[in-house]
C-alpha cells in the first residue's frame, strides 16, 4: 500500500509538471498578445477610449480629437481628469515644413492602438514622407499624464520641422460639484519664458494646471494665436 501511494503521488506530481508547460506557454502567448495592443485601423474613429492611471484619467476619441461628449456634464466628461478636476478639453499638434511652409494638422489618425498601460495614434503619413506617432500614458502615483510624438523621414531629403502644440485648458469641477460646493470661473493662463512652461488656474479656485516639453528648451516661445480647439470649454 505504502509503494502504491508513493506511485500515486508520483504520478499526479509527474502530471502536474508535465502540464504545466503548455499552460505556461498559453498564458504567456496571452499575455504577448495584449501587451502587443489592439488595433482599431480606423474603424472606430468615433468612439471613445481612456488613457488611465491610478490619478489622472484623459478621455477622447479613437481618431485622436477630443469631441464634447458624457451626460453627467453635457459635452464636458472628455479631456484630462484628475478627480474631482477636470484640467483641460484636449490638445492638437500641428507640424509646419519649415523649407516649403506647408502645415499639417494632427487632428485625425489613420490607427489608434490601445495597451494596457497606454495609446498610441498612428498618422498618415504628412508633409510628403514625414510619418507621426503619438504615444501617451498616465504614471500611476503621479499627477499628470506623458504624451510623445515621435517622427519618421521616410523621404529621401533632410528636413526641418517645426511643431506647435497647443492646449485648451478647462478647469471644472465634477458633476457631483453643487454638493461639493464647488463652482467654476474662468481659466487664466501664463507663459513662464524661462521654465518653459505654460500654468492655468481657474480665477476663483486653487485648481492649477502646467504643461511644457521636455527638455524646456523645446518650448523656447509661446505662439501668439494657435488656432481654437472647438469644444465647448471655457
Amino acid at each position: 500500500m505504502k509503494a502504491a501511494s508513493h506511485s500515486v503521488l508520483l504520478w499526479v506530481v509527474c502530471a502536474l509538471v508535465s502540464g504545466y508547460a503548455p499552460l505556461h506557454a498559453q498564458r504567456a502567448a496571452s499575455v504577448g498578445r495584449i501587451m502587443a495592443g489592439i488595433h482599431g485601423a480606423g474603424r472606430n474613429g468615433g468612439e471613445p477610449y481612456v488613457t488611465a492611471g491610478d490619478r489622472t484619467y484623459l478621455i477622447g476619441a479613437q481618431d485622436g480629437s477630443f469631441p464634447d461628449m458624457g451626460g453627467h456634464v453635457p459635452g464636458e466628461m472628455g479631456g484630462l481628469w484628475l478627480h474631482p478636476i477636470k484640467l483641460i478639453d484636449g490638445f492638437q499638434a500641428t507640424v509646419t515644413d519649415a523649407a516649403s511652409g506647408r502645415d499639417a494638422v494632427l487632428s485625425r489618425s489613420a490607427d489608434f492602438v490601445t495597451y494596457p498601460y497606454g495609446s498610441r495614434f498612428v498618422y498618415a503619413p504628412v508633409l510628403d514622407g514625414v510619418s507621426v506617432e503619438r504615444f501617451q500614458f498616465s504614471p500611476d502615483g503621479q499627477d499628470g499624464l506623458v504624451v510623445q510624438y515621435r517622427f519618421t523621414n521616410a523621404s529621401a531629403r533632410a528636413r526641418r520641422l517645426r511643431f506647435r502644440f497647443a492646449v485648451k485648458t478647462d478647469l471644472l469641477p465634477v458633476w457631483s460639484s453643487e454638493q461639493l460646493g464647488l463652482r467654476d470661473a474662468p481659466d487664466s493662463v501664463a507663459w513662464r519664458a524661462a521654465d518653459g512652461i505654460f500654468v492655468a488656474h481657474d480665477t476663483r479656485n486653487p485648481w492649477v494646471c502646467v504643461w511644457g516639453a521636455v527638455p524646456p528648451a523645446a518650448a523656447a516661445r509661446r505662439v501668439a494665436d494657435p488656432p481654437p480647439l472647438p469644444t465647448r470649454g471655457t
